[in-house]
């Protein structure tokens, strides 16, 4: 049951660590933590965790998880958008023959 401490551990820092850099999916590792230290008071080693508690920080880090995915890709459409209004009026001024 050692072990399950030590993994919680593990996912909670590698969560931190996954929160400052990407490609590394921070709140769902460190919830993963929280679900082992909750079994691991489940075996009475540890304080138990509710039940409820748990759901509460799933809903939270599926909401977190979500917002991470659509606000880059919505700021990035904003910007190939103005992008593309800035060629847009390049080539306008542009005779025909070249064009960017």
């Amino acid at each position: 049951m050692l072990v399950l401490a030590i993994l919680a551990v593990v996912a909670g820092v590698v969560g931190i660590i996954g929160s400052l850099f990407p490609g590394i999916p921070g709140p769902p590792l460190s919830w993963l933590g929280v679900l082992l230290m909750y079994f691991y008071g489940r075996a009475g080693k540890g304080d138990p965790i509710s039940t409820k508690l748990l759901l509460i920080w799933l809903a939270i880090v599926i909401v977190v998880a979500v917002v991470g995915y659509i606000i880059p890709s919505y700021v990035l459409s904003e910007r190939l958008k103005e992008t593309n209004k800035i060629k847009f009026k390049i080539n306008s001024m542009i005779p025909s023959p070249i064009q960017i």
